[in-house]
């Protein structure tokens, strides 16, 4: 069964606190929404279910996409959003400060 969408968001933003922690940040900032993302027209992903990950960064008109996921993470970009791993974000976070 699906996990409900409060449980999802639940589920990142532990995750994010623990990698904010084991990197030494003091604050991070967490924004969710949730979007109803129709489906891409065609597949684009290696893994089907990762296909829906794209179209809802697309409906969400987010600016990235932070993955662990080696099928989304070898596309490297979809429609001109970046695709990077959690440890890609954490050296361009360190570079910025």
């Amino acid at each position: 069964m699906p996990k409900r969408k409060t449980e999802v968001i639940e589920s990142f933003g532990e995750r994010l606190a623990q990698l904010r922690k084991a990197a030494g940040f003091t604050q991070v900032e967490f924004d969710a929404e949730v979007v109803e993302a129709p489906p891409l027209p065609q597949p684009v992903c290696r893994d089907p279910d990762d296909d829906a990950v794209l179209a809802a960064a697309i409906a969400g008109q987010v600016d990235l996409i932070v993955s662990g996921d080696d099928d989304l993470l070898c596309l490297k970009q979809f429609q001109n959003i970046p695709i990077l791993s959690p440890a890609e974000v954490l050296q361009f976070i360190e570079a910025d400060r």
